[in-house]
């Protein structure tokens, strides 16, 4: 399996729940380079591009354009000859491998990957047709402690508007998206926060397994060195978040996962 060709990405539900911590981990065995979060540009960019390209070689017809080329050459009927689908998967793929695979093997790193908490289930899906052998790791944590967490940021305003519905929302649905499309890839690890933290070893054993990476060659004094990216505590709940973490989606939802959203919590 080559490692250009066999990236891990890390998808966060919201954000706030240890991924950039899965990030650094995953830099420390000097095998992979899991670059951050970029908007989710490279994605969104790569499924538009092949939505309206489909879309398009089925209006024009453009398997029977390529059918007529192949057999009649310039004297067939090709106003909207394009190459077929699998020759802009190929191009979308050499995107990824030729800016962050070839950056990372730059700098020492044999293979690649990326975090992203803007991410849902059908993007995990157009990644894993770009790359059959990705891995994937699936971030999550108790949607209390990760809005207490962010409301101490400014990404509560950027992300929510400041607003525990919307977060709410964003929290149930990407978790949805996230689990529904895990059989479909095969290769998901769910790592939740509080299991990270209760047992760091545990976790990192997984995560070795998961993508192919001796679990010795990981280092857990990361885990001693956290880095929140807020200096504020995490924010206390109030009447309004609580409110809109009882929202029956968000409470059905969090139970797949095993939390219960009336369970006393502790943000970090």
């Amino acid at each position: 399996m080559s490692g250009e060709l066999s990236p891990v990405f890390i998808f966060s539900s919201a954000g706030r729940t240890g991924s950039t911590l899965l990030q650094r981990l995953l830099i420390s065995t000097h095998e992979i380079m899991i670059w951050g979060e970029h908007d989710g540009a490279m994605v969104a960019a790569s499924s538009q591009l092949l939505r309206r390209l489909r879309a398009w070689r089925e209006l024009t017809g453009g398997p029977h354009q390529q059918e007529a080329f192949a057999r009649h050459g310039h004297d067939a009927w090709i106003p909207n000859l394009t190459p077929p689908i699998e020759a802009f998967i190929d191009g979308l793929r050499a995107l990824f491998t030729e800016s962050m695979g070839a950056e990372a093997r730059r700098l020492g790193y044999p293979r690649w990957g990326f975090k992203e908490i803007r991410h849902d289930g059908n993007d995990a899906l157009l990644l894993k047709t770009l790359f059959p052998d990705a891995r994937f790791i699936y971030s999550v944590r108790h949607p209390a402690d990760a809005l207490r967490s962010l409301k101490s940021t400014g990404w509560y305003g950027l992300h929510c508007g400041s607003d525990p519905v919307r977060f709410a929302s964003i929290w149930t649905t990407s978790v949805q998206s996230l689990l529904q499309s895990a059989p479909r890839l095969g290769q998901v690890l769910i790592v939740r926060y509080e299991d990270m933290v209760a047992d760091p070893q545990v976790v990192v054993d997984a995560m070795a397994t998961h993508v192919g990476i001796a679990p010795e060659r990981f280092d857990l004094a990361a885990f001693g060195r956290r880095h929140r990216g807020s200096s504020n505590p995490p924010d206390a709940l109030s009447s309004a978040d609580r409110q809109a973490l009882a929202a029956p989606e968000l409470v059905r939802t969090a139970q797949l996962l095993g939390y219960g959203v009336t369970e006393d919590t502790q943000a970090g």
